[in-house]
């Protein structure tokens, strides 16, 4: 029996918590092209999830500019 294609996608929130990332930055890295898998449907950001455990290896989160800066 084949798997459920909706059990491979993940929203934004769910990759942004895979991450360990704010939305915001992930969406970012999504429309810069930069995460593998990242694809709009329905106006909305969905990830395939074995892409993005791919990224995760490789993603280095750096954190921004303190605030007020």
């Amino acid at each position: 029996m084949a798997r459920d294609p909706l059990e491979q996608v993940l929203t934004l929130l769910e990759a942004a918590q895979e991450l360990d990332v704010h939305p915001d930055s992930l969406r970012k890295l999504a429309t810069q092209g930069r995460v593998p898998g990242a694809r709009k449907w329905a106006k909305r950001w969905v990830f395939d999830r074995r892409r993005l455990q791919g990224f995760k290896r490789t993603y280095r989160n750096v954190p921004g500019r303190p605030p007020g800066r």
